[in-house]
């Protein structure tokens, strides 16, 4: 199963590598920091979609997403993270909350709608998908947390 996650991860690096080059003004100065994107979705009982990596030890929960490659927005990158991961289609809002993550990158957590009532269907990559009430979130890593926690507020009003 490992192997492959590693030949997905690889053959996906590598289409991202094929795509042009990020058609900025010359001679602009661009950060060469990792960029993640992450979806809040929730269910019509206002619970949060969590997932967990089969890769990661100790599993813990967070919300769907991965990295923004490049020629992707991170609107972009949301809508097709949730695809790879969960096999669902979603409508990417707005951004909710940005963090830094254990790897050293920038994540934005944003806002998304299921477009549909698909089954998920689980990735290599993805051990459990579950809904969990905002009041009684499951383990996870304090940033992943923080950044949840964030997004929570912003969509009740908060600063």
């Amino acid at each position: 199963m490992l192997n492959q996650i590693w030949h997905r991860r690889v053959r996906h690096r590598i289409e991202a590598a094929r795509r042009p080059p990020w058609p900025g003004p010359p001679g602009l100065l661009t950060l060469r920091q990792p960029l993640g994107a992450g979806a809040l979705i929730r269910d019509a009982e206002g619970r949060v979609l969590l997932i967990q990596q089969s890769y990661q030890r100790p599993p813990l929960w967070l919300p769907p997403g991965g990295w923004v490659d490049r020629g992707e927005t991170p609107r972009e990158a949301a809508c097709r993270e949730v695809w790879e991961e969960l096999g669902v289609r979603v409508d990417v809002g707005r951004a909710l909350a940005t963090r830094g993550g254990g790897y050293g990158e920038l994540t934005i957590l944003f806002d998304c709608r299921r477009l549909d009532d698909a089954p998920f269907r689980l990735s290599d990559e993805i051990a459990q998908a579950e809904f969990f009430r905002p009041e009684a979130l499951p383990p996870m890593s304090v940033m992943a947390r923080a950044c949840l926690t964030e997004a929570l507020a912003a969509l009740a009003g908060g600063p």
